[in-house]
């Protein structure tokens, strides 16, 4: 059984388990589905509110179709769950940059 599938079968015995939408979106954005990658980190960060990985993840997405302003705050939610989080910030400073 390939990740997706068996990511997808965790969901459905555990509705709750924001890693493993964040998995899929992983999955999702490496296929270039933005918009379902979009969609898991999102539900990520609902079920989950202190998952700073889905936060950093979502921000990136939110840039790339260019909602900086979206973005900056996922940024800033992943930095303050984890203020030690490089990739939140090298990221920050792309997305920042790129708002011109």
């Amino acid at each position: 059984m390939k990740a997706k599938a068996h990511l997808e079968e965790a969901i459905v015995l555990n509705p709750e388990f924001a890693e493993a939408y964040y998995k899929l979106g992983l999955l999702f954005k490496k296929e270039g589905d933005r918009e379902k990658a979009l969609d898991h980190f999102r539900k990520a960060v609902s079920l989950d509110g202190e998952f700073a990985e889905a936060e950093c993840e979502l921000a990136i997405s939110l840039a790339t179709e260019k909602d900086f302003e979206t973005a900056r705050n996922h940024f800033l939610n992943a930095l303050e769950i984890n203020p030690n989080f490089a990739d939140a910030y090298s990221s920050r400073g792309f997305a920042h940059r790129a708002a011109g």
